[in-house]
């Protein structure tokens, strides 16, 4: 499950709308892969390489900058 605050009007409005999407089961099987093994692992290789280095909390980001709300549609 995603879970953002977006609603179409929301500029107009000024109120956000709970946004929910679901995932297929095996997409949302790979997705929780990727958080419980695969980040921490890549946490470990990048602090040996550069000590005070941390990956961004994002989990959508690029060069440092997370990605802009449209791009998520």
């Amino acid at each position: 499950m995603l879970h953002t605050t977006y609603h179409k009007g929301q500029q107009q409005t000024g109120k956000f709308k709970d946004n929910i999407r679901f995932l297929p089961a095996p997409i949302g099987d790979l997705l929780l892969d990727y958080l419980v093994a695969v980040i921490p692992l890549r946490q470990v290789f990048l602090r040996q390489s550069a000590p005070h280095a941390v990956i961004s909390p994002y989990l959508w980001w690029r060069n440092g900058r997370v990605w802009v709300d449209n791009r998520l549609t």
